[in-house]
C-alpha cells in the first residue's frame, strides 16, 4: 500500500501586528481539530482495508498492513509530543522513509523482483521526497514567521538552504544511474526532470507567494505524468 498524505490548503489573511505563530496554518488546523481529523481517518480506515483486502494481492495487502505500524507511531509522535520536541530531528528523513517503502514495498511484493533492481530507483525517489519535504517545512516556517519552537530542525534548514544545488544534483543523479543501467530510463527521466524544477524553483522562490511556492514544490513531482504522455523507454 502506498503511503499517502492529505494536505489541506487555506488562504489566510495577514495580520496588521507582527505576531508569531505557532504553526504552518495547515498545521495548526489539523491540530486544534485533532480528534475530528482522527475520527475522519478511522471511518475512511473502516472502508479502504476491507476494499483493499479484497482488491489487492494478499502479500501486497499484509506488507502494507505491517507499513501502518511504523505509520500510526510516526503521526503519534508528531501530534502527542510537545512542539519543541518535534524540530529537534530531521522528521522529514522519516517521512520520506516512510513515502519510499510504501511505495517500493508495494512493488516487491506484487512483481517478486529482486531487492538489487529496485535499490536505485528507491535511492532517487527517497532523495525526491525528502526534498520536497524540507522545502516545504522551511519554507512555510519562513514566510509564516513561526516561532522558534516550531523551527525545522538545523540540518533541514541547512539543506532548505541549497535546495537548489540539491535538486540539481538529483539530476546529475539520475542520468548517471541510468548510465550505469541502474535505474529504468523513464522513471529516471522524470526524476532528472523534477531536480530540475526543483532547482528553478528554489532559485525563484523569493518572488512566489507561499500558496503558489508550496504547489510548485508539490508539481515537481508529478513529472512521471509526462513519462505516459511521452515514454523514454523501458
Amino acid at each position: 500500500m502506498r503511503v499517502a498524505g492529505v494536505c489541506c490548503r487555506s488562504r489566510f489573511r495577514r495580520s496588521a501586528a507582527a505576531h508569531r505563530r505557532v504553526g504552518a496554518p495547515r498545521k495548526t488546523f489539523y491540530r486544534r481539530h485533532l480528534w475530528i481529523a482522527s475520527l475522519a481517518g478511522l471511518c475512511l480506515l473502516s472502508v479502504t482495508i476491507p476494499l483493499a483486502y479484497c482488491i489487492l494481492r494478499r502479500s501486497t495487502f499484509y506488507a502494507g498492513l505491517a507499513l501502518t505500524v511504523p505509520v500510526v507511531s510516526y503521526f503519534a509522535l508528531i501530534h502527542l509530543l510537545p512542539v519543541s520536541w518535534r524540530a529537534r530531528w530531521p522528521r522529514e528523513l522519516v517521512v520520506a522513509c516512510l513515502f519510499t517503502s510504501g511505495t517500493f514495498l508495494a512493488i516487491w511484493t506484487a512483481n517478486h523482483e529482486s531487492l538489487y533492481s529496485l535499490w536505485a530507483p528507491a535511492l532517487l525517489f527517497f532523495v525526491l521526497c525528502w526534498t520536497n519535504c524540507t522545502a516545504i517545512e522551511t519554507w512555510e516556517w519562513e514566510r509564516n514567521v513561526l516561532s522558534q519552537d516550531s523551527a525545522p530542525s538545523r540540518f533541514t534548514r541547512w539543506a532548505a538552504r541549497r535546495i537548489a544545488y540539491i535538486g540539481l544534483g538529483i539530476a546529475c543523479l539520475a542520468a548517471v544511474l541510468t548510465g550505469m543501467a541502474l535505474a529504468p530510463v523513464g522513471f529516471s527521466g522524470a526524476v532528472l526532470v523534477s531536480g530540475v524544477v526543483l532547482a528553478l524553483v528554489a532559485a525563484r522562490r523569493q518572488y512566489l507567494p507561499m500558496n503558489l511556492l508550496r504547489v510548485s514544490v508539490d508539481l515537481a513531482l508529478c513529472t512521471p505524468l509526462l513519462v505516459l504522455i511521452f515514454p523514454l523507454g523501458k
